[in-house]
């Protein structure tokens, strides 16, 4: 598509306001659309845009944190910064918001990256962003009704469970600095997101790692089922946000997670202790499919609720086939 265009729509139209209802919410076409973007990462780079539509931040039917909240995940996912909001609406607060610099350049990084989901739970979504001179983002998404109370330590990033790694880190909406932090802490209030941008020092590479996700057919923009987890033991869970929901891809295309591999097992995938085999390595295409070594496709048994593995012959764009890793 890149000969065709730069950029390309994703998601459903932001819901637009309606005079005749001026207050009525328009949050969760934000998270509709933010829940439809983040997975796509795979087709972006500089010159390949995901474009999850127009920032509507301080408009009716939204709140200051939810316009926080909006501009906070499209930086996080590099997507165009189209401002759609009635400029004579604006609040002196909510222009603060959508002309915050530093969470710009967040957007704006020439990586052009998009965030890896490090872990999602049924309130929070925790979010890695790979910047530009050794910088990340770091985003935290409540999508509850009640404050949540957050500390992330670097392991919790993907970095080494190093005693001497620190991050130098800035919240970017008070602009608040935070040298040789031990972890970012933060409470995060209802519908907000906090936003730090952190530079390692000690503390090596992050992993690629985060949790794998994948689609499920719900009804139009309802959030609830609308990606489920892998999960170590081998199976396809409601997102809970646990330890064995955090995968870290291996350089010889593994998929480790507690402590084991996931591998074809007697023709179908289970959890084994990590080696080289070519029974535990994934070729991940542009699709979305995850190909064992016998040319079959990693596949959810069922599309909703809680469903095991197998391994079936790879269809054309298959919902149940389609997986989205970490960056």
């Amino acid at each position: 598509m890149r000969g065709y265009g730069q950029l390309w729509r994703e998601g459903s139209d932001i819901a637009t306001f309606d005079a005749n209802d001026p207050a009525h919410p328009r949050f969760n076409s934000v998270l509709w659309n933010y829940a439809y973007n983040l997975p796509l990462g795979r087709f972006q780079k500089p010159g390949n845009w995901n474009d999850p539509d127009f920032i509507i931040g301080g408009d009716p039917g939204m709140s200051l944190a939810e316009s926080r909240s909006q501009l906070a995940l499209w930086s996080m996912m590099s997507a165009p910064l189209i401002l759609s909001s009635d400029l004579r609406r604006l609040s002196p607060q909510a222009i603060r918001i959508l002309s915050n610099k530093a969470v710009i350049r967040v957007d704006q990084d020439p990586l052009g990256r998009m965030a890896n989901l490090v872990r999602r739970s049924p309130a929070v979504d925790v979010l890695l962003k790979e910047l530009s001179n050794g910088d990340y983002a770091v985003a935290v998404l409540n999508r509850g009704d009640a404050s949540v109370p957050v500390k992330l330590r670097p392991v919790d990033l993907g970095f080494l469970a190093n005693s001497g790694c620190k991050l130098d880190a800035q919240e970017l909406w008070s602009g608040a600095r935070l040298p040789a932090a031990s972890s970012l802490q933060a409470t995060v209030p209802s519908h907000d997101t906090a936003i730090w941008r952190i530079h390692p020092s000690s503390c090596g590479a992050p992993a690629r790692s985060g949790t794998i996700i994948i689609t499920a057919p719900v009804p139009h923009r309802e959030l609830q089922g609308y990606t489920r987890c892998l999960a170590a033991p081998g199976l396809v869970e409601d997102c809970a946000g646990s330890p064995t929901e955090t995968w870290k891809v291996g350089v010889n295309d593994q998929l480790q997670s507690s402590g084991q591999c996931l591998a074809e097992v007697r023709g179908l995938p289970g959890m084994l202790p990590c080696t080289a085999a070519s029974a535990q390595r994934w070729n991940y295409t542009r699709i979305g499919n995850l190909v064992g070594e016998d040319g079959r496709c990693l596949t959810a048994s069922n599309s909703s609720g809680r469903a095991v593995l197998k391994l079936n012959t790879c269809g054309h764009n298959a919902p149940n086939q389609i997986w989205s890793l970490p960056n």
